[in-house]
This record gives structure tokens, C-alpha cells and sequence, in this order.
């Protein structure tokens, strides 16, 4: 996977972020907690649609397992074939 689609993945999972946070019930700092970083964080990522590639993998982590966010992934295309080929090692991490 090159820099260029996890840059897209990245701006996309922050930008569904609200959303997405919403569909599990939690709260910016509720959401922070989960992942260990502030609010603050979390309210940057929101507003700048950024974040950076290990946040996007938390965030897929935490919403494809959750029965209320599992399908929005999918509807918003925020795991790709290539993130399980990634995440499996059979695509070498490009820096």
C-alpha cells in the first residue's frame, strides 16, 4: 500500500470520526481514554480531518469490531482489501 492511500484512509476515517464515535456512544473523551491520548487529540482530529497511520489503524481496530460501526466502515470504504494485506505482512510497509 503506498503513502498516497494511507494518506486517503487516514482523512477518510477522520472525517467519519464523528460519526462513527456517535454509533458507539461515546464521547470525545470516552473515545481519547480508549485509546490513551487527550481529547484535545481527538477534538484536532475531528475538526482538521487528519490523523496519522497508527491512529487509523486504532480507530479500525476499535469500529470494525463493534456491531454498530462494523457496517458504516464498510459504507464509508475505510477497509480496503489491501489494510488486511497489510495488516497479514504480505504487503512490505512503505515509509
Amino acid at each position: 500500500m503506498n503513502e498516497e492511500k494511507r494518506q486517503y484512509l487516514c482523512r477518510s476515517m477522520a472525517s467519519a470520526l464523528p460519526v462513527l464515535r456517535k454509533a458507539i456512544g461515546a464521547t470525545q473523551q470516552e473515545l481519547a481514554d480508549i485509546l490513551g491520548v487527550t481529547r484535545n487529540t481527538i477534538i484536532h482530529m475531528e475538526r482538521s480531518k487528519t490523523m496519522g497511520w497508527p491512529s487509523y489503524l486504532s480507530f479500525l481496530m476499535i469500529f470494525s469490531r463493534n456491531e454498530n460501526t462494523v457496517s458504516l466502515i464498510r459504507v464509508f470504504d475505510l477497509y480496503p482489501a489491501e489494510v488486511d494485506d497489510y495488516l497479514a505482512g504480505r504487503v512490505r510497509a512503505q515509509a
